[in-house]
């Protein structure tokens, strides 16, 4: 009849329209990870740089982990610019920190246990106003300061007076 065949029709245009729209997801997804790529591997200066340091094959840290679907975003706006970070011995960090790279670039120190820092971040930032006191506990806990990084076990996350972060 006229009514099943307008019906079957109207669910198939439905199913269509869904399957555009996941589609252009898909897009959307594949070329955010393709811009991601170009931005972590570029050439010039950062390229010297990771080369003299011995990091130019290094793996980033996105492609090392799964996300489960749908949480993609999240991951990436928590991890920030450590999404692309590059694993490093202390040697690496050393010469990293006497030889800053030319560019943000994200070090982990993965081949340590937990050690000891140089006092919070959290410490070194006062706040008249307790509402943003409370975000500044949250946002700079676990995060210690030191001048020189060079000798400090990560235990936490670390920061130096020039901005240089490490992390466990």
């Amino acid at each position: 009849t006229l009514p099943d065949a307008e019906a079957t029709l109207r669910m198939a245009r439905e199913a269509l329209q869904a399957a555009h729209r996941g589609l252009t997801e898909t897009r959307a997804r594949h070329d955010a990870l393709v811009q991601l790529q170009a931005k972590v591997a570029q050439p010039g200066e950062i390229g010297d740089w990771l080369k003299r340091h011995g990091l130019a094959d290094a793996k980033p840290l996105w492609q090392s982990i799964r996300v489960e679907t749908g949480w993609e975003t999240a991951v990436e706006a928590v991890l920030r610019e450590r999404f692309s970070a590059l694993a490093a011995s202390a040697d690496i960090l050393r010469d990293a920190l006497a030889e800053p790279p030319p560019a943000i670039l994200a070090l982990a120190r993965t081949d340590v246990a937990p050690g000891s820092g140089g006092g919070t971040l959290r410490a070194k930032v006062s706040c008249d106003d307790a509402g943003w006191s409370a975000v500044l506990d949250h946002w700079l806990a676990g995060v210690d300061a030191g001048d020189d990084l060079g000798g400090i076990d990560v235990r936490g996350v670390v920061v130096s007076r020039a901005g240089h972060l490490l992390s466990p």
